[in-house]
């Protein structure tokens, strides 16, 4: 897998950005310095960013309510150590407050001599970041907010780690340019998020995070981008998008809605075991290389991919399907699901998978057809008899009940020695074992009438002679040895993808 090479300089943006050290947030989360030119994502100066994180979220700590306070303590690493300490929970008092306005002041002064000291921000008031060119590394890993968080029209030119943070409120992203590695991993926003009409120019990190409902419409993401293990509790868009490298969904909780549509998949596209709640629209979306839904739960609704194009190495082993809702308005929307998976797994020449979704298709009609009707009585049948086709053991299992049936009617007519009651002289054998064999041989001529056998193994007087309701034995064992021949066909034909 070969990552699409990054632009070498990107257009700048319309708007005029303002440079991050005029925004008193930023210098509020830098007031111990900022990270160095050259620090990444996997090497930065480790003690300015814990200094700047911990005065950070004491000010923050300001306007935490007691429930959000017990919110950030609920949450844990993986090691089981709490990700915000108590001190970082606990706000300035009103001493340290004074130390930290004088230190504000002089950082303000010294990053904008020429222009006048502003006021420390409050920390019961949104933060905003809008159209802010921020230049330098951003680490800001494990911080929270309490308000509104605006990033509108900012532009990140080097690495943005924001993993490990927690926005209680709405955080806009919309317009937003990121030119570096970006990271919100482990990150949870308890209200809405916007990452509209934005661009990331390198990989983007998503993985562990905590969605309300997001918004990523008409983003590109031009090296890969990684959601594994992610939630959505509510709305998912990802309506416009452009996906120029692989797109990661495993192991993903969509428990709302989630929007793929008219979104462009230029590389592989993993939702592994991802589970879709809610509905899943992928309409007129282009996957143009390997997409997985291998052990993929479907958990109310099939997805939609109506006028969307599959690559043939679209997989869907171990995917689990919804179950044939009970009302008939929604099955028929079911129906239409399975019919456009269908259509598009028979273009792409994947049997099984067209065999699949037709099968899943004709469980939803019965219940649109009812289950008494004409209609809804043979589809069961079909179901019963043959899987939808794709059964050979269940025709076979039915061929050989025919059999044996018939034998048990044939017996059940026959006369011996010592056994009471009447019969026709033609059916008065010398034993039960004559009468067992002439029965297996009735039984197996009946089921083989249409190559006209019977005659070779019985005379025309015996045949004759057979009561009324045997012919109707013989004719009804004809008949299903038919069907169930012709059923027989009909899944070793579709076993071996024979046309």
């Amino acid at each position: 897998m070969v990552d699409a090479p990054a632009p070498d300089a990107a257009p700048e943006p319309a708007q005029a950005l303002t440079p991050a050290n005029q925004n008193p947030w930023y210098v509020l989360a830098t007031l111990h310095g900022e990270q160095p030119e050259g620090a990444t994502h996997g090497a930065f100066d480790k003690e300015i960013h814990a200094k700047n994180r911990l005065t950070w979220n004491k000010w923050a700590a300001g306007a935490l309510s007691q429930k959000q306070r017990d919110i950030l303590r609920e949450r844990h690493e993986d090691s089981g150590q709490p990700v915000f300490s108590e001190q970082e929970l606990t706000p300035y008092t009103a001493k340290e407050m004074v130390a930290l306005k004088r230190r504000w002041r002089r950082q303000w002064t010294d990053r904008n001599p020429s222009q006048p000291v502003v006021p420390l921000p409050d920390p019961s008031q949104f933060v905003d970041y809008s159209s802010v060119h921020f230049d330098r590394p951003i680490i800001w890993e494990g911080i929270f907010s309490t308000r509104i968080i605006h990033f509108t029209g900012a532009k990140f030119s080097r690495d943005a780690i924001l993993s490990n943070s927690l926005f209680f409120e709405f955080a806009d992203f919309r317009g937003v340019e990121f030119y570096g590695y970006t990271s919100f991993c482990d990150i949870k926003f308890c209200r809405n998020a916007w990452f509209e009409k934005r661009n990331f120019f390198k990989h983007a990190h998503f993985t562990d995070s905590i969605f309300q409902s997001v918004w990523f419409e008409s983003t590109i993401f031009h090296r890969s981008v990684d959601f594994r293990r992610s939630s959505f509790s509510d709305i998912a868009c990802y309506t416009d998008v452009t996906f120029l490298n692989y797109a990661q969904f495993s192991e993903v909780d969509f428990f709302g809605d989630v929007w793929f549509s008219r979104s462009t998949f230029s590389n592989d596209a993993w939702f592994a075991s991802a589970t879709f709640t809610g509905e899943a629209w992928f309409g007129n979306a282009k996957l143009q290389s390997s997409t997985s839904f291998a052990d993929a739960r479907f958990i109310l609704n099939p997805p939609l991919f109506h006028g969307a194009t599959l690559h043939e190495g679209t997989q869907w082993h171990g995917a689990r399907w919804p179950v044939p809702p009970d009302d008939a308005a929604q099955a028929q929307e079911h129906i239409y699901a399975y019919e456009r998976l269908k259509q598009e797994m028979e273009r792409l020449k994947k049997h099984d998978d067209e065999l699949q979704f037709f099968e899943r298709e004709m469980r939803c009609r019965r219940v649109v057809e009812g289950w008494s009707t004409p209609a809804g009585l043979l589809n069961r049948a079909y179901d019963l008899f043959s899987g939808y086709g794709r059964s050979i053991f269940r025709p076979m299992l039915g061929l050989l009940a025919t059999f044996v049936l018939g034998i048990a009617a044939m017996v059940q007519a026959a006369c011996w020695p010592g056994r009471a009651g009447s019969c026709p002289a033609i059916l008065t054998l010398d034993s039960p074992f004559i009468a067992f064999k002439q029965a297996t041989l009735l039984s197996f001529a009946n089921m083989l009438a249409p190559l006209n056998v019977r005659k070779d193994f019985f005379d025309a007087d015996m045949l004759a002679g057979l009561s009324g309701w045997l012919k109707i034995v013989g004719g009804l064992q004809t008949l299903l040895a038919l069907a169930f021949a012709f059923l027989i066909g009909l899944a070793l034909r579709n076993r071996f993808r024979l046309r």
